[in-house]
C-alpha cells in the first residue's frame, strides 16, 4: 500500500495479505501441479511438500506465518494466532503471477530473503514457472496487492 508523505515522497507499508491472495496462489498451483510433473517435483524434493491430505492449507498457514513474520520485522507487531483455511478459486495466470508477487513483497523484510526456504522458493521456482505460461501483454501488468 502506498501513502503519500507530507514531503512528497511515498511511503509504502507492509500488511498481512489476504486469505483470498494465498486462496489464488495456492488453487493456481494446484492446478499446475497436476499439469507439470518438474513442477510437482520441486514442490516435494525443495520444500519437502507431502502432496497427500491437506497439504494446501498447511502451506497457506506456512505462507501467512512468514507473512506475520515480516510485519514483526517491520512494525514489531507481535504475532497472531491466524488460522487458515485453504478455499479453492478459479485463479488466472495473471492472477496467480500477481498473488505470488503480492506476497514475496510483504515478505521481504528484515532476513527474509536470504534465509527463508519459502520465500526462496517462491521468489525463484513458482515466479519463473507461472511466468513461463503468462502471455507476453501480461508480461508488463502492475502488480497490486489487497491487505487481509
Amino acid at each position: 500500500m502506498l501513502a503519500l508523505r507530507k514531503d512528497g515522497d511515498y511511503e509504502v507499508s507492509a500488511f498481512l495479505v489476504a486469505d483470498k491472495t494465498l486462496n489464488r496462489i495456492i488453487s493456481y498451483l494446484d492446478d499446475e501441479l497436476t499439469r507439470s510433473d518438474w513442477l510437482r517435483s520441486k514442490f516435494t524434493t525443495a520444500l519437502g511438500v507431502n502432496l497427500a491430505g491437506d497439504w494446501r492449507t498447511a502451506l497457506g498457514q506456512k505462507m501467512w506465518d512468514l507473512n506475520q513474520l515480516a510485519l514483526g520485522y517491520r512494525y514489531a507487531d507481535p504475532k497472531q494466532e491466524l488460522f487458515y483455511q485453504f478455499s479453492y478459486v478459479s485463479c488466472s495466470t495473471i492472477q496467480a503471477y500477481k498473488s505470488v508477487q503480492c506476497w514475496l513483497y510483504q515478505c521481504c523484510e528484515g532476513d527474509i530473503p536470504e534465509v527463508s526456504k519459502l520465500y526462496t522458493f517462491f521468489d525463484t521456482v513458482v515466479v519463473r514457472h507461472i511466468a513461463s505460461l503468462m502471455k507476453p501483454e501480461e508480461s508488463g501488468q502492475p502488480v497490486l496487492c489487497q491487505s487481509g
